[in-house]
């Protein structure tokens, strides 16, 4: 397959090298890309409980680290009330 592009004066065909090129410029970029975008965030939560309330454990992770969780009570069977 070759691509041509077209000028006023004169026509130039990619070669396949010039394609290799190509294909390898947009396949590092892509890769450089999905770098950058795959860093992330972490924090760290202490808790040691027996026989606690889900309600409790999510308002100990509320007050570590400022997320709230929504959820409803049919969404999380078997939890203690």
């Amino acid at each position: 397959m070759l691509l041509l592009i077209s000028s006023k004066f004169k026509r130039r065909i990619l070669t396949t090298q010039m394609r290799k090129v190509v294909k390898l410029t947009f396949i590092l970029l892509t890769i450089a890309f999905l770098h950058v975008g795959a860093t992330g965030h972490t924090q760290n939560v202490t808790y040691t409980g027996r026989d606690v309330s889900l309600e409790q454990v999510f308002l100990v992770i509320k007050q570590q680290t400022n997320y709230v969780f929504f959820t409803e009570t049919m969404t999380l069977p078997g939890q203690k009330n």
